[in-house]
């Protein structure tokens, strides 16, 4: 498995996550096309894998725990990675 942490930029293509932080629902948009998105918490646990081609893609965290995640976005290799925040404290 590859590591990245939570401040490494991999690539110059722009991926952006909004509403971060967010209870319901994180939208991820990226420069550059991916095939999958890997979703890791701060002990770098797996949270989930997203099979999805395309430039975004819509997360559903509203069963998440509160706590940083780091997304990971996939094309034939790592192209970026970014943090997703979950709030459920209002």
């Amino acid at each position: 498995p590859t590591i990245v942490g939570f401040n490494t930029k991999i690539v110059k293509d722009e991926i952006r996550a909004f509403p971060n932080p967010s209870s319901t629902k994180v939208n991820i948009i990226s420069s550059k096309a991916f095939t999958s998105i890997e979703v890791f918490d701060v002990l770098g646990n797996k949270i989930t894998t997203i099979k999805q081609s395309g430039n975004n893609y819509t997360l559903n965290v509203s069963e998440w725990k509160t706590g940083v995640y780091n997304a990971i976005l996939y094309n034939n290799g790592i192209i970026g990675n970014c943090k997703i925040i979950v709030n459920h404290w209002g």
